[in-house]
Order: structure tokens, then C-alpha cells, then sequence
């Protein structure tokens, strides 16, 4: 093709530069990306003032599956679903959390993710074991006859992005062998997707609030006073995370 086309300098190139290529090693080269390069920016919604970007390195990602892998136990055989965009930081969780425990991540399409039925139906196509929802998108879900039959082949389910009423997901927090493990997520962009994590039971549905349970592995959570003193209590502050 070069020939015919008159151009002899690029074959030319390749030729001598064969023996250079071939005595390169064929074993994987080094990560150029260290800990505290840069993974990613996800910019927040705005809802404590305006979006603004926020960096996240490599680093912080890792650890935020090396502190919950003792509370999501996972292992190749798992296949989670990948809901969420990748402009709203919980697609962190469910695409790396897959790859970094050498499962399987399934895609949902964007059609699919907007019709309850349908993505019903996607889940129990592919077999999900790992389901990751905001509270909305599930009641939703939840409304779907098929869901139960979805319920069965889950092992666990992650709430995040927005307040859960525990009330209103009852049906799900039986106390039964196969029902999947209900987990309750707090956490903020700046701290990398989660921050806190509560197992739910069937008594949580009698307690006032979104309970957002304990902070993971390597992570301090305090609800602080107007002056940074720890709050007594049952007496409302600001919640800072460390």
C-alpha cells in the first residue's frame, strides 16, 4: 500500500527500528500512575452551594475498597450493575468495585435505566448479584411483580445519593436465608463515593430517620458544634469526616 502510494518513509522506519522493538521485555510495564496521581474529577450537584470539581486520586479510590471489603464480601462469581452515569460519583463503586474484585460489571443502558420493568428484566438477563441504587430509583423498582424474583439471585444491595425512608423498603428486610444483604450508604463526593454504612434490619423500619450507620474502615466521622466541640448526643451539629 505504502508503495503504491509513493511513500517509502514509513516502511523504511519500521524496518529499523525491528530490532530495537524486539528486544524490548514482553512483560506488562511498570503503573506510571502513583497513589496520589490524579483518578478522577466528578463535579458535586450544587446542593451545598455551587458544583464544584472535585479531585480524586488513585489512592483514595483503593482505599475505598480496601475498608469495605471486610462489609461487601465479593469475589469473581459476583456480577454487578453499572446504573449509575459516570458524572454522579457512585459508578466509581459499582464499575471499579466489580473490576477491583475480579467480577463482572454489566452496563445498563440508558433506555433500560428509566423503565422500572425493563431493568427488571436486564437483572435477571445478567444474572446481577450486586445492586446499587439511589432510594428513589428502587421504590420504583420495587413496584415491578418481577422484583421478587430479582430479590432472590441478590446478594446484596447498596443505598446512597439520597435519604432512605427504611419504612418504605420493609418488604425487603425479612429475616430470611436468601434475602439479600439491605446496606445503607452515606457519603459526599470529597470523600470519595462512601463514608459511612449500615447493614439493615427489620427493627430499623421502628427508628426515626435515615440511619446511615457507622463510618468504614480508616474513616472518622463527628457531628461537631458551631465551635468544632463534639456535640452531645441527640443534639443536632454539623457532620465533618476525617
Amino acid at each position: 500500500l505504502w508503495s503504491g502510494l509513493g511513500l517509502e518513509g514509513p516502511a523504511v522506519l519500521l524496518d529499523e527500528e525491528a530490532q530495537a522493538i524486539a528486544a524490548r521485555s514482553d512483560q506488562a510495564p511498570p503503573p506510571a500512575a502513583g497513589p496520589l496521581n490524579l483518578a478522577y474529577v466528578i463535579y458535586t450537584s450544587g446542593s451545598t452551594g455551587s458544583p464544584k470539581g472535585v479531585s480524586v486520586a488513585h489512592g483514595n479510590a483503593a482505599w475505598l475498597f480496601g475498608s469495605l471489603k471486610d462489609s461487601v464480601v465479593c469475589d469473581d462469581q459476583d456480577i454487578w450493575s453499572v446504573f449509575h452515569s459516570f458524572s454522579f460519583d457512585f459508578s466509581v463503586w459499582e464499575l471499579w468495585g466489580a473490576l477491583t474484585s475480579g467480577g463482572r460489571a454489566v452496563i445498563v443502558p440508558f433506555e433500560i435505566s428509566r423503565s422500572p420493568s425493563a431493568f427488571c428484566d436486564f437483572l435477571l438477563e445478567n444474572r446481577v448479584t450486586i445492586l446499587s441504587q439511589t432510594p428513589s430509583a428502587f421504590l420504583s423498582f420495587m413496584k415491578v411483580d418481577r422484583s421478587r424474583l430479582v430479590r432472590s439471585q441478590l446478594r446484596y444491595v447498596v443505598f446512597g445519593g439520597e435519604a432512605l425512608n427504611i419504612p418504605q423498603i420493609r418488604p425487603w428486610l425479612d429475616e430470611a436465608s436468601n434475602a439479600p444483604v439491605l446496606i445503607n450508604m452515606y457519603g459526599i463526593t470529597e470523600g470519595t463515593v462512601h463514608v459511612t454504612f449500615r447493614p439493615l434490619r427489620l427493627a430499623d423500619c421502628e427508628r426515626i430517620g435515615s440511619r446511615i450507620g457507622r463510618p468504614i474502615a480508616n474513616t472518622q466521622v463527628y457531628v461537631l458544634d458551631g465551635e468544632l466541640g463534639l456535640a452531645p448526643i441527640g443534639v443536632a451539629g454539623e457532620l465533618y469526616i476525617a
